[in-house]
């Protein structure tokens, strides 16, 4: 039997002002070779040879990890790496593998923590009189770089017993307010960089100085001992067998509701990302040791957080485990659960989808409605009140479906009046029925009823919560109040 040969290539970006740093990564390289890692291990550059869309076809081996080196993922991450690597001419020949971003390994946490404590402890000063400020590069394109290093600081924070803020190179707080926004005698400042000039100059420089007050700035990552085992450590998750993501549509809120099927896939993951709206009881029948993760979107953070779920779903599966997706009614209906599989799938992640119970037809149920009903309702359509982007949907939206014997509206506990002034611009009749469900299917469930004229002030009357079902029909009739 043949011996599938390995590759590691180490993915940096380079720097065209500083040779330094492309000297530092394949030092960096050379070191993990003699470590004997995997059968090659190489660099690659985004501005030097070889680059990201040549770099595979340089070197023989069946199965490649691309351990990216930087300190947080976003858009070079996610964008500008994967797209260049797929322009290499054995691309689909090969198992490659991009793994998570070195520097949003775990293990940093506990480093740059040991760190702090030793330059407190050779400046002689307790921990009353030390602040930290995490420097990171961050951009105003891609907001998850500025999380990796708000969630850094707070993390070092809560660790340390100090007050920790993170600042950036290229979005707020700039630098520039480091002073201003701290307050105590000595600043301990960790760069959340590799290196090179804006280690060496633009920190310094952009930090300025203070009259009575002093810091110290810690080194980069490419300077730290930790940096050779936090790069193994992810081309070992990136060389082994990937794990599989599977999204499990939990039903409309009673945890009865689940599919077994879908129960059966909760109890054997290894990992499981959930939704806000996910019966807490769910949860119970995970394993012990299965790592349990909220990923609940609240409003106006709608795309940062899919794009968090997104890298949590890759990460996870890279390195091995059983992940279970684990979202409100059915993945497919208004979860954006062909994102998620997009995203596995351009990763090399294998996906099982496991239908659920959908809010659209099970809430409506639950309060006595059919959808579809003889001589009343041969056409039902679904509809959601919220675009993708978390704002109301716009008329042309509705207007297509404003003639269909029954709509359901999804996500429209905000938006009621609206919604209904606008089915009645593209035609519907203001006397049509109309029902609202709040939290179909669990104990707190409540029914209102209305016609389209009125809802929108008896809605509000109600003090109707989401989440939310609008239907809107002669089926409504049929609904019982509560």
């Amino acid at each position: 039997m043949s011996v599938r040969r390995t590759a590691v290539v180490v993915a940096a970006h380079g720097s065209r002002s500083e040779p330094g740093v492309e000297r530092a990564v394949r030092a960096l390289v050379a070191r993990l070779t003699q470590r004997r890692i995997a059968d090659h291990v190489v660099a690659a550059f985004h501005l030097h040879h070889p680059g990201f869309d040549t770099v595979l076809d340089s070197i023989a081996a069946e199965q490649v990890a691309v351990v990216p080196l930087l300190t947080s993922d976003g858009y070079f991450h996610r964008e500008v790496l994967p797209a260049a690597l797929r322009r290499n001419a054995c691309a689909e020949r090969v198992s490659w593998r991009i793994t998570a971003p070195v520097g949003t390994h775990g293990a940093w946490l506990d480093v740059l923590a040991a760190d702090i404590t030793h330059a407190a402890g050779s400046a002689r000063l307790a921990n009353h009189r030390v602040e930290v400020a995490v420097v990171a590069h961050g951009t105003t394109r891609e907001k998850e770089s500025q999380r990796a290093g708000a969630t850094l600081a707070a993390s070092l924070g809560d660790r340390l017993g100090v007050p920790a803020s993170a600042f950036y190179l290229d979005a707020e707080p700039g630098l520039e307010t480091l002073w201003s926004a701290t307050t105590r005698e000595h600043v301990i400042v960790v760069p959340f960089l590799l290196g090179g000039g804006h280690l060496r100059d633009d920190l310094p420089a952009r930090m300025g100085t203070h009259p009575t007050r002093t810091a110290t700035i810690l080194g980069g990552l490419l300077d730290s001992g930790a940096l050779d085992d936090i790069v193994a450590a992810r081309a070992r998750e990136g060389l082994r067998d990937v794990g599989t993501v599977t999204l499990v549509g939990a039903g409309p809120g009673d945890p009865g509701l689940i599919t077994v099927r879908g129960l059966a896939a909760l109890r054997a993951a290894d990992v499981v990302i959930h939704d806000r709206l996910v019966a807490p009881e769910l949860l119970l029948d995970v394993r012990a040791d299965t790592v349990v993760i909220d990923a609940g979107k609240r409003p106006g953070d709608e795309a940062a957080a899919q794009e968090r779920i997104n890298a949590l779903l890759v990460e996870h599966a890279h390195a091995g485990r059983s992940v279970v997706r684990l979202k409100g009614g059915d993945s497919f209906v208004f979860g954006r659960g062909s994102e998620e599989t997009d995203t596995c799938s351009a990763h090399g992640i294998p996906v099982v989808v496991v239908p659920g119970v959908t809010s659209a037809i099970a809430v409506p149920a639950a309060a006595g409605i059919p959808v579809t009903e003889r001589d009343v309702a041969r056409s039902f359509a679904v509809v959601t009140a919220r675009t993708a982007k978390g704002r109301a949907a716009d008329h042309a939206a509705l207007l297509g479906v404003a003639h269909a014997d029954t709509i359901v509206v999804m996500m429209g506990a905000s938006s009621i009046a609206t919604t209904a002034d606008d089915l009645m611009a593209a035609g519907r009749a203001g006397a049509t029925p109309v029902s609202l469900v709040s939290r179909g299917t669990t104990p707190q469930q409540r029914v209102v009823n209305a016609d389209l004229a009125t809802v929108g002030r008896v809605a509000a009357a109600a003090a109707m919560e989401a989440p939310m079902v609008m239907v809107v029909g002669d089926v409504a009739r049929r609904a019982v109040s509560s």
